[in-house]
């Protein structure tokens, strides 16, 4: 699964984009509890989280 770490970004100013944020939070928290591996892709480089 690839998906946008929202939570990095700048808070949404709009009720919208802050149901996304937390939706998608809540997608890669279950997925990442389920995975055999995550990683995280910080510039280009990927980081090991599990």
């Amino acid at each position: 699964m690839l998906t946008n770490d929202v939570a990095h970004a700048v808070h949404p100013p709009t009720a919208h984009g802050r149901r996304y944020r937390d939706a998608l939070g809540r997608a890669n928290l279950l997925h990442a509890a389920t995975a055999e591996e995550v990683e995280l892709l910080e510039s280009g480089i990927p980081v090991r989280i599990k």
